[in-house]
Formats: structure tokens, C-alpha cells, sequence
């Protein structure tokens, strides 16, 4: 993987320095080609024009559960898909192998401090710790989702122990995790101790409920047309090639979804924001990587089909 790479070519340059922190920041249904990154000025300036780009950095798969299960154990999806645990989109994440082939398992062995905040897998495959008390592989700390596809009256799991919140501004979502990532490294530099941080917020994953500070922006903006929007695809595959025309009412609806989505990743660049200034008051942000993806695209209207994920088309698995 990625960050291990990274690890490696430090060893073999014979760096005696303190291991490099890293911040993995993973996104929920996040497009690259329809715009997806345009709302996070901060985090794509930051990112984007003084770090290192993949421009062909494609996921295995454009569906969720098998997607992170890939992103987690630096394995295709075939190693573990079964039909007997089809909770998790028939992975098999409570195989003992998968669960100890995980990141926060391999980084803790690095004398890594872990944490882990926001959606670790989808909420099938986190029935072991929501509902059994186990604790999450290889993590120190973690606050993870237990539940999905909502921003409020949410249900996690916090370091073993069941956290429910509600329906307040407070308890809006991405703010909950970005707040538990904070302190999770707050501490962890405070320690001295180089740390992990798997932050996966659920944004911009439908319904895309926006903050309610962030309502009222990217209003009329409407999603990109690109060349195969509202396409007829007759040579593509069946679902594909018998989709109907997109209409007035649903192309209104696309553009609506894609406002939301934009709002929702305003929350998400908050969190960068937050953590290049904790980590620069330490004086460590020269000492500390970060990496952002996406476990997979989402299309807006491509090829007729007006808003998912799941085809093998750029739109759906370049991130």
C-alpha cells in the first residue's frame, strides 16, 4: 500500500529520523470527474498544488464494503468475497485473516499510535464491534459509524462502548468525527509518539445533508453535462443501454443532489483545516503526510443513469 511504501523507502534511505505521522482522509461516493473536489478550496490548494497527484488512481471496485475492504488490506475484493456473509456486500471481513491483514493492525506493528474516526465499513460488516464488543483491529482509539446514510441520530462505536448522538447542530455528523479526530491527535502529539489517523468522514454519500451553517451556498448550481450526460450508451451493457431519458424533473433532482453534495464537503474541508493548524502549532506539519481519496466515484447523470455508483466507467472508479 501506499503508506507502507512510504515507510519502506524511508528504511532503505537509513532515515534515523522520527517516523512521519499520517493523516489517511477517505471520502464516501466523492467523484473526481464530475467536480467533486471543487467545494474544498483549502484541502485541494493544500493538497492538490504543493503535494504529489496519482492522475490514474483507480479503485478496484465502484461499490462500497468491497471497495474499503481493498483500501483496508491492500487486497483485490476476489481474497475475500464469500456468499456466506452477505452483510458486507459479500466480504468477508470477520475472517480473522482479513482482520489482522488490516492497516491499523500493520502501523500499530510500527509502534504507530492508531485512530480511527467515521465509517470503517459498512454497518453489516461492523456488527463484531457495534454489537459484540469487539474491538476495531488494530486501533488505539476509534469512533466508528455503526450506522449509515444519515448525518444525525447517529450510532457509534466509541473505543467499545455504544455512543449515540442526536438530532442538534452539534451532533451533525462530520463535525462529531472531525471533533474526535482533533483530540485523538491533540493527544498524540502531546505524547510525543508519531500517529495514524484513518479519518473517514461519510460525505458527500447520500442523502448529503449539508451542515446547517453551509445550507444556503452553491445555490442554482447545477451538475456538470459532460459529453455522456443524458447519453444513450446502445452498445453498452444491459443497465446501461435500457435506461430511459433523463427528464426535466429528475435532471432538477440531479442538481439538487450535486448541490448537497458540494455543501456536504465544505464540512469535510473543515476538517483539514483544523488539522494542518493543530499540527503546525506542534511544529510537527513538515513531519506528517496526508492522504485523501475516495473509495469510489458516482455518477450525475452519465449514460442516463441519475445518480449512483456501481459501472465500470471512469466517472464511477478514477479518484
Amino acid at each position: 500500500m501506499f503508506i507502507q511504501s512510504l515507510l519502506l523507502v524511508a528504511l532503505a534511505l537509513g532515515c534515523s529520523c522520527k517516523p512521519p505521522n499520517i493523516v489517511f482522509l477517505l471520502t464516501d461516493d466523492q467523484d473526481l470527474l464530475l467536480g467533486g473536489t471543487s467545494p474544498m478550496a483549502f484541502t485541494r490548494t493544500f493538497l492538490g498544488e504543493g503535494g504529489a497527484k496519482l492522475a490514474n488512481f483507480f479503485v478496484n471496485t465502484p461499490v462500497c464494503c468491497p471497495s474499503r475492504t481493498t483500501l483496508l488490506s491492500g487486497t483485490y475484493p476476489h481474497h475475500w468475497h464469500t456468499v456466506g456473509h452477505p452483510d458486507c456486500m459479500h466480504m468477508n471481513v470477520t475472517d480473522s485473516i482479513y482482520q489482522e491483514s488490516t492497516i491499523g493492525v500493520l502501523m500499530h506493528k510500527l509502534g504507530y499510535t492508531t485512530g480511527m474516526f467515521g465509517k470503517f465499513l459498512n454497518p453489516g460488516g461492523m456488527d463484531p464491534y457495534c454489537y459484540h464488543r469487539e474491538r476495531l483491529p488494530g486501533f488505539d482509539t476509534y469512533l466508528a459509524m455503526c450506522n449509515d446514510n444519515q448525518y444525525y441520530n447517529n450510532i457509534f462505536t466509541s473505543n467499545g462502548f455504544m455512543l449515540l448522538t442526536g438530532d442538534e447542530p452539534k451532533d451533525y455528523l462530520t463535525s462529531v468525527i472531525g471533533n474526535a479526530t482533533l483530540e485523538f491527535v491533540d493527544a498524540s502529539l502531546s505524547s510525543g509518539k508519531p500517529f495514524f489517523a484513518y479519518v473517514a468522514p461519510h460525505a458527500p454519500h447520500v442523502p448529503a445533508t449539508p451542515a446547517p451553517w453551509y445550507e444556503d451556498v452553491f445555490k442554482g448550481y447545477k451538475a456538470p453535462r459532460t459529453e455522456n450526460y443524458n447519453y444513450s450508451a446502445l452498445d453498452h451493457h444491459y443497465v446501461v443501454r435500457m435506461q430511459q431519458p433523463i427528464t426535466e424533473t429528475v435532471a432538477q433532482e440531479v442538481d439538487l443532489l450535486f448541490q448537497d453534495r458540494w455543501r456536504s464537503l465544505l464540512s469535510v474541508d473543515d476538517i483539514t483545516i483544523a488539522l494542518v493548524d493543530i499540527i503546525e502549532e506542534y511544529g510537527e506539519l513538515n513531519n506528517t503526510y496526508f492522504v485523501l481519496t475516495s473509495d469510489h466515484g458516482f455518477q450525475l447523470g452519465q449514460f442516463r443513469l441519475p445518480s449512483c455508483k456501481l459501472q465500470p466507467y471512469e466517472h464511477d472508479i478514477r479518484v
